[in-house]
């Protein structure tokens, strides 16, 4: 009726559960022959899978953004 929880009790629901389609394995094929199978049976989170989602793009993209420093003479042949 009202939810699991009062009203700004810090409980979120953010884990989703998507099976997408199920099926019976047909008998023949060896090793999983008249196995149920449930595509896409984790349940989701998305909370957790943004932080991750956001960290590798970090990692990735952060590169372009640290220079490395390179003295003005770094090409140039020193005076003899």
């Amino acid at each position: 009726e009202g939810g699991y929880a009062p009203m700004l009790y810090g409980k979120v629901v953010d884990m989703l559960y998507f099976p997408l389609f199920s099926f019976y394995w047909p008998d023949w094929i060896p090793f999983v022959g008249g196995e149920y199978f449930l595509f896409f049976q984790p349940i989701f989170n998305i909370a957790d899978s943004a932080i991750t989602v956001g960290m590798i793009i970090m990692i990735l993209f952060y590169s372009k953004h640290i220079a490395i420093p390179q003295s003005e003479n770094a090409g140039e042949q020193p005076n003899k």
